[in-house]
């Protein structure tokens, strides 16, 4: 009893202790400890506005992810979610670009006994931000209508400001803007987006550079495209009409192309002229310069000269008084005269018109041969031989007769 007594505060001490782990045993029992993982926890950034202000920018190309290992009672586990876990890296204090390898702090918004994550350090890679001017250029897509061809491409701007990460922004060597042709009927602007492009061609698709506008306007320029016939005047001589000739003109049309006002006024070309008194063969050929008028222009693969080809009317005829008519008696006797009755005739000759336009009654020749000692004395028709000396003309009326006197010859001292 005694005993008891002295040791009153020892047994109630002893009491609570015993008390506390019987009641922790079956708090154990009912509620155990248990660990939960959490796989691809994103981690954010915080501190790039800091950077910003410094000139730097971080540049990992995929989103920080970690795994965590909570640990807990199987009540508290129970109601953790992952979005209850917030894991963070602070980059508020880096002063320069470098690579840098950060341990990132995890806040749990639930009660918890521990975590644990890995990787324990993110790898974080900081350039300095720089700024570059770039040429714009201009490319298109689709095609235009018929009988249209483009002008000019002027973009509102000849070179734009690229900002961004330094190793990303060297690669950019110019800014390209595609034009949509397609229902394009008139000059007009076009807005279009600014993408950026390596010097191989290659697209620089990143977040990590940004150009300082994002669409550029395109003043689309067209041309109409038209077909026009060339044409040759043709100047008569005082022989030969324009009539008598056929012209050939290769080619006999082009296509040209210019602004809609400067080709609504050209439905010729003209080449210039020819005049037949200077054309002496059939067939002849003259070459042309294609002379267009200021504000047009040969569409590419036309020819710059064209060829003229004169083809000379067959079956022109002319009639021609021929003087040069010889007359020759063959008879042995020489007991009669002949004489013409008429120092012309009338001979119908045909051919190609540059013939016909120059020949002369010189180059026909009338020949007529009798034997008067059988004809009898008087007037008297006899037939005649007519040639030319110009190859290509046909007499039409070779069989003509020509009228002669026959005479006695007078005696000798009579």
């Amino acid at each position: 009893m005694n005993f008891l007594k002295e040791h009153n505060v020892f047994l109630k001490i002893l009491s609570l202790l015993i008390a506390i782990f019987l009641w922790s045993f079956v708090l154990l029992s009912e509620n155990p400890i248990k660990t939960q993982t959490f796989s691809n926890q994103t981690v954010q950034e915080i501190g790039t506005e800091a950077l910003a202000e410094r000139g730097l920018m971080m540049v990992n190309t995929e989103q920080a992810k970690i795994t965590l290992k909570v640990t807990g009672t199987s009540k508290d586990m129970a109601n953790l979610t992952a979005s209850d876990i917030v894991a963070q890296v602070d980059l508020s204090n880096i002063q320069e670009a470098g690579v840098y390898y950060i341990q990132p702090g995890i806040t749990v918004q639930k009660t918890i006994d521990s975590v644990s994550f890995q990787p324990r350090r993110l790898q974080i890679t900081i350039e300095n931000v720089i700024t570059k001017e770039v040429p714009v250029q201009v490319t298109t897509m689709n095609t235009l209508g018929e009988n249209q061809l483009i002008d000019d491409l002027s973009p509102s701007q000849e070179k734009i400001q690229i900002t961004g990460a330094e190793s990303v922004v060297n690669t950019v060597d110019h800014a390209l803007l595609t034009v949509d042709l397609e229902n394009i009927t008139k000059n007009k602007a076009q807005t279009c987006r600014v993408t950026l492009y390596t010097e191989e061609d290659a697209l620089v698709d990143s977040e990590f550079v940004k150009p300082e506008v994002e669409t550029l306007d395109v003043t689309v320029g067209l041309n109409q495209v038209k077909s026009v016939k060339l044409n040759i005047d043709i100047v008569s001589s005082e022989t030969l009409s324009s009539d008598l000739v056929a012209v050939n003109i290769a080619p006999e049309q082009v296509r040209v192309y210019g602004k809609e006002d400067a080709l609504s006024q050209l439905n010729l070309i003209n080449l210039g002229s020819i005049n037949l008194a200077e054309v002496g063969a059939d067939g002849e050929e003259h070459t042309f310069a294609i002379k267009l008028p200021e504000g047009v222009k040969l569409m590419e693969g036309e020819p710059k000269q064209a060829r003229v080809k004169l083809s000379m009317k067959d079956g022109v005829s002319r009639t021609l008084t021929v003087t040069n008519i010889n007359l020759e008696d063959t008879s042995q006797e020489d007991e009669k005269e002949v004489y013409l009755e008429s120092s012309s005739l009338d001979v119908n000759v045909e051919g190609k018109a540059n013939v016909m336009a120059n020949i002369k009654p010189e180059n026909l020749h009338v020949s007529v041969k009798v034997d008067s000692s059988t004809l009898e004395l008087g007037t008297q028709e006899v037939p005649c031989q007519i040639s030319c000396d110009i190859a290509g003309v046909k007499i039409l009326n070779q069989n003509q007769t020509i009228k002669v006197i026959v005479m006695q010859k007078e005696e000798e001292g009579s």
